[in-house]
């Protein structure tokens, strides 16, 4: 399938031209999406331990199956007469050094989930462990972006606060965001009214918690 790059001026034709200023900065705007995606994945990132899992069982797979062949290289049979050996033991050096990368991207991944993406900089800063995780955590990525980030673009670069107003340019300015960006929920697009719902929660101070990026 043909990549599809995000087209400033189908965001603007969802809006509605006639809210759009006439001198808006459309470098400037492609900019604070993309900061705005950005943030929402970095969102997604910090939701759940599962993907490390994951990743985890996977090189403990891969180290294994590398292991087993290392055995093999090193327990060629015997024949009772001469035999030109075929040389095969020429890369067990690469052999090993996948052995030792997939032990060290493991530890890097436990590392992670028991402190957090963010723990360099926690250090850092003094803060507890896994502090950003958890206030990432207090809303949904989607609610992030739709009731935190993307409002804010809208207010700097078309000039007047975003409003909750069903089928409005605002929810519709959200909705084509999330489709340019291919932010999907469960691979279907966000029903419209999520991002009022989104909206309407910043507005009022709550979050809602939890629903799935």
């Amino acid at each position: 399938m043909e990549k599809r790059t995000v087209d400033i001026d189908r965001i603007l034709d969802a809006i509605g031209r006639d809210i759009v200023p006439v001198d808006l900065n459309r470098h400037a705007l492609k900019r604070s999406l993309d900061f705005s995606v950005r943030q929402y994945w970095a969102v997604v990132e910090r939701n759940s331990d599962q993907p490390r899992r994951d990743l985890i069982k996977y090189y403990r797979e891969v180290e294994k199956a590398v292991r087993k062949l290392q055995n093999k290289l090193r327990n060629r049979p015997r024949v009772p007469y001469p035999w030109e050996w075929v040389e095969l033991t020429s890369g067990t050096e690469v052999l090993e050094s996948m052995v030792k990368r997939c032990n060290t991207v493991v530890e890097e991944l436990q590392s992670e989930i028991e402190f957090g993406l963010d723990w360099e900089e926690e250090l850092e800063l003094l803060a507890p462990f896994k502090a950003t995780t958890e206030y990432y955590k207090q809303r949904s990525p989607i609610d992030w972006l739709a009731g935190y980030y993307l409002p804010r673009v809208y207010w700097n670069h078309f000039g007047h606060p975003p409003v909750t107003t069903r089928g409005g340019p605002y929810e519709r300015f959200a909705g084509q965001v999330c489709e340019e960006y291919k932010i999907y929920n469960k691979g279907t697009p966000y029903q419209s009214d999520t991002f009022v719902k989104a909206l309407t929660d910043e507005l009022n101070g709550r979050s809602r918690r939890k629903g799935k990026a």
